[in-house]
């Protein structure tokens, strides 16, 4: 048997020699050992051995303790001639505190293995007893509806035999029976009285029973009296109705408008008190799956073949309701509940997913067969994703929090999200949205509205683009986070969603799966629901939100706000409808695709003005504005018409109605239509790749001088010299049918002295060509000339000087610098000098670190002095020829000092981080 003793504390310090540990396992048969651990917070001796001698072995350790001497812990050597030094004094104390640390983390990891043994085999317990369980309930219902079955057959026989002695009866009083029969009579009257009681029980019994279902079966003779009334009433009318239609209110006639209930688009408070659902909270929080629970834990059904968790995120496993299945659990509760029993209603009701209503729409005896909610629910993406809770919320409050934990400061994000530059008719978020808005309590959502969660979204994507992505940070994140931007992007398409309901699917599925790895605390029964989504829109063929209905608020509660009745639904009601049909009306263009916005006049005589463009034009309409599918374009606007390949800036919009009652729009001024249209098309995308943040007349601008560089380009034609190095025999040879090309040859070519083959050796040289379309400032390679292939025929004009002479070869026309732009010039050239210099000596530190900076960080650093020096080079030039586009040059010399900053901070903190890493 071993025993432990200590840790003991030694407050002066002190330790014991091998030759101390040594004699006491000698004498004692014990170890000690002297240690310092982190959680003792000193030097402390401890003892293992026979319990019978510990107490011995602590006294003789003691004692050679203090022998030893407390300064430094050891005996002083004789051979070393003092203390030992304190350098090493200091690494054995920090080697002791990183043993405590290890033994530490030791402990922790058996108590973290043993907590997850325990909870695994509670978690295999509560599933079997969960298993055992459910066939337990599902074992009561079975014998509970057999039972009901026998007691309901056993009332109906009793009742036919009650019937059936009350006719006997009434037909022996009817004749005269003799007196022995009379006897005989009462004789088996008394025989049969037990039996007569029992069946006055049982009538009694099946009374209560019948008077209990008495007002369904009244409910059911009802619609059956109402379906075959319509139907009498249809039999009776001559010919076929005509189709509804809308008037407008000021036409005295009754209208009677026939409509079938597509889908419901609400919220889950409104769909669950429409359909009369238990909610998100209850333990059937989707009304769509049979299988999908929810008010536990996702262990507790984890193992389970067929119940899942809202969690879950393979939509393969989902159980989805069919009309039948959810008509079936609807008429059970409407039977439970004529039963009257309220406990069986309420666990019935838990396990569907219902709560019973005889006034809800469902239980309604005309509109419960018109309505069903597994084919007329449609979730509202608005409300699932992006507001009240939704699954965006919460994800860009905990990637916000995530890139807070890299070190950067919500601020950044701010200050990155007040660059971004977004569409016209988007407004940006506010200017501390991040610092604001975001909660840092552990699974939370953002508070914002849904508009604001909308726009930080993208932002949040571009910030992974141009930060995060190249530097590999949060791959994962970043991510979850682009393919809720890609869903938000795809369902703002508006019914363009429709066609792309498969890709939308791929990134739901996708999402989810990571959302569920990343945030599993801010997973909700809407993260469940947006699984959904896709197959809605591809069923209804539409795609709706809840934004135009939330914005019709303001109405309705400025028509509440006048009314002081007991009566306000009615009267909001009313009031609405008449609005809603006063618009329809009055507007000819609620429902065009495409039609003129704001004031819109028309035009005298623009039937012949558009004369040469349709001889049926009747009148002409113009306006600044104009609705698309696509939005509103107004009034200078820049469109692109990809399919024609041309940049587009209206001046103005016309519509012409055509005798036929069609109205057509035409376009105004065309701008670059002409010049953009003959751009060619790899040209066309990178522009828009390299200048997506230009708007208004700098993208104008810029889409002229982008044009004018293009008028520019020219064929040439480029010859590559290659020599062949012959002896002069072997030249002679070659050219001897041609002795004036060999006397050339001899006379100008270059020679070299091979000390090989001891001759003189002449280049005889060979040109290929190749036709290229270069720029006219293009440089040509060294040994090589180039001839301009001129295709037009203004390229093969000579240029003329203003004496109208004909100018000298390589003479441009560039403007002389001023005194104030070349000073301007030299000041930036000198702080471009002091980044390449501060650039190179990063650089020259960073390789004594080695593989501590990552390659791409230098790389990038090494391009960043390369794009200096090209600039440094390109300024000096402009300098010495006291000439040259100073404006241009001076924006390019700030985005290369930009560049250069951007990459020797980067290199800085890799430095930085390096050399704390090596202390």
């Amino acid at each position: 048997m071993t025993a432990h003793m200590g840790p003991i504390p030694l407050p002066d310090g002190g330790t014991l020699t091998a030759d101390d540990r040594a004699r006491i396992q000698a004498e004692h048969a014990v170890s000690a050992a002297v240690r310092f651990r982190q959680q003792w917070g000193q030097r402390c001796l401890s003892l293992s051995g026979p319990p019978e001698r510990l107490a011995a072995a602590k006294k003789l350790a003691e004692e050679l303790i203090r022998k030893n001497g407390t300064e430094g812990g050891r005996i002083t050597e004789s051979n070393n001639g003092g203390n030992q030094s304190k350098e090493v004094q200091a690494l054995r104390q920090q080697l002791g505190r990183i043993e405590g640390q290890m033994q530490v983390f030791n402990t922790q990891m058996q108590w973290v293995s043993s907590t997850l043994a325990t909870a695994t085999n509670a978690a295999t317990t509560a599933n079997q007893m969960a298993t055992q369980a459910a066939a337990v309930a599902a074992q009561a219902s079975a014998l509970s509806k057999q039972a009901m079955e026998i007691v309901i057959t056993d009332k109906k026989r009793k009742k036919a035999t009650r019937e059936q002695l009350q006719s006997e009866s009434e037909s022996d009083s009817a004749s005269s029976p003799s007196k022995p029969q009379r006897e005989g009579d009462e004789a088996q009257g008394e025989a049969s009285g037990q039996e007569a009681k029992e069946q006055e029980k049982g009538d009694a019994e099946a009374a209560a029973v019948e008077k209990m279902v008495e007002p369904v079966v009244r409910e059911v003779k009802l619609e059956e009296e109402k379906k075959e009334a319509a139907k009498e009433s249809e039999d009776e009318e001559a010919g076929e109705p005509s189709e509804p239609t809308i008037l407008p209110p000021n036409m005295q006639e009754n209208v009677a408008n026939a409509a079938v209930l597509g889908a419901v688009l609400s919220d889950e408070k409104s769909l669950k008190e429409l359909w009369s659902l238990r909610g998100a909270a209850g333990t059937k929080p989707c009304c769509l799956c049979q299988n999908v629970v929810g008010h536990m834990s996702r262990e507790d059904v984890a193992s389970h073949e067929w119940l899942v968790h809202y969690s879950c995120t393979n939509r393969t496993r989902f159980a989805k309701h069919t009309s039948a299945s959810f008509q079936a659990m609807r008429d059970r509760l409407a039977l439970v509940a004529a039963a009257g029993s309220k406990k069986e209603l309420n666990a019935l009701g838990q396990c569907f997913g219902l709560q019973y209503n005889d006034l809800g729409v469902l239980w309604h005896p005309t509109l419960k067969d018109q309505v069903c909610p597994v084919s007329q629910t449609m979730y509202d993406w608005m409300h699932v994703l992006v507001a009240s809770g939704g699954v965006a919320q919460y994800e860009v409050n905990e990637f916000a929090k995530a890139v807070q934990q890299l070190g950067i400061p919500l601020s950044t994000l701010d200050q990155f999200s007040r660059t971004v530059i977004l569409p016209w008719g988007r407004k940006n978020i506010p200017r501390d949205f991040f610092q604001e808005r975001i909660n840092p309590e552990n699974d939370s959502h953002v508070r914002a509205f849904a508009t604001e969660v909308m726009v930080a979204l993208p932002i949040l994507a571009l910030f992974i683009e141009t930060v995060l992505e190249p530097n590999s940070l949060l791959p994962e994140h970043c991510t979850s986070l682009k393919l809720m931007a890609e869903i938000i992007d795809i369902l703002t398409k508006m019914d363009g969603a429709v066609h792309l309901a498969t890709q939308l699917r791929d990134a739901v599925d996708k999402h989810g799966i990571l959302f569920d790895k990343l945030y599993p605390g801010c997973v909700k029964p809407k993260a469940h629901w947006k699984f959904h989504i896709p197959e809605q829109i591809q069923s209804f063929g539409v795609n709706m939100s809840c934004f135009s209905p939330e914005r019709k608020h303001r109405a309705i509660k400025a028509i509440a706000s006048h009314v002081f009745n007991d009566a306000i639904s009615g009267s909001v009601c009313l009031r609405i409808g008449y609005d809603t049909i006063q618009h329809f009306a009055e507007n000819d263009n609620c429902c065009r695709a495409m039609h003129l916005e704001g004031p819109v006049r028309e035009v005298e005589d623009g039937a012949k003005m558009l004369n040469f463009w349709s001889n049926e034009v009747s009148s002409v309409s113009l306006a600044k504005k104009i609705k698309t599918p696509v939005g509103v374009v107004a009034k200078g606007d820049l469109v692109l018409a990809l399919d024609e390949r041309m940049a587009l800036r209206p001046h103005v919009f016309l519509e012409a109605v055509l005798i036929t009652g069609t109205p057509s729009t035409v376009r105004g001024d065309a701008v670059l239509d002409v010049e953009w249209s003959k751009v060619d098309a790899g040209l066309v995308e990178a522009f828009f790749y390299d200048h997506p943040d230009l708007r208004g007349e700098n993208l104008r601008q810029k889409l002229e001088q982008t044009v004018m560089d293009w008028k520019t380009k020219t064929t040439r034609m480029e010859f590559n010299q290659e020599s062949t190095y012959m002896d002069e025999v072997d030249l002679k040879k070659k050219y001897e049918s041609r002795p004036e090309l060999l006397a050339a040859i001899l006379e100008n070519a270059h020679r070299f002295f091979c000390p090989v083959k001891k001759v003189l050796l002449y280049a005889d040289p060979e040109y290929k060509g190749r036709v290229s379309d270069v720029t006219e400032n293009g440089t040509t390679e060294k040994r090589k000339c180039a001839t301009g292939l001129l295709d037009t025929e203004e390229q093969n004009k000579k240029k003329r000087g203003k004496n109208g002479k004909p100018t000298e070869p390589g003479k441009d026309d560039k403007p002389k610098l001023k005194a104030g732009e070349k000073k301007k010039m030299t000041k930036k050239v000198e702080v471009l000098t002091a980044k390449k210099l501060q650039l190179n000596d990063l650089i020259s530190k960073a390789g004594g670190y080695g593989d501590m900076i990552p390659a791409y960080v230098r790389t990038h650093a090494q391009e960043a002095v390369d794009t200096v020096d090209a600039g440094i080079r390109n300024a000096q030039n402009i300098i010495d020829d006291n000439k040259g586009d100073v404006k241009n040059m001076m924006e390019e010399l700030d985005k290369v000092l930009e560049s250069g900053a951007g990459a020797a901070d980067r290199l800085k903190a890799q430095l930085e981080a390096a050399a704390a890493f090596n202390v």
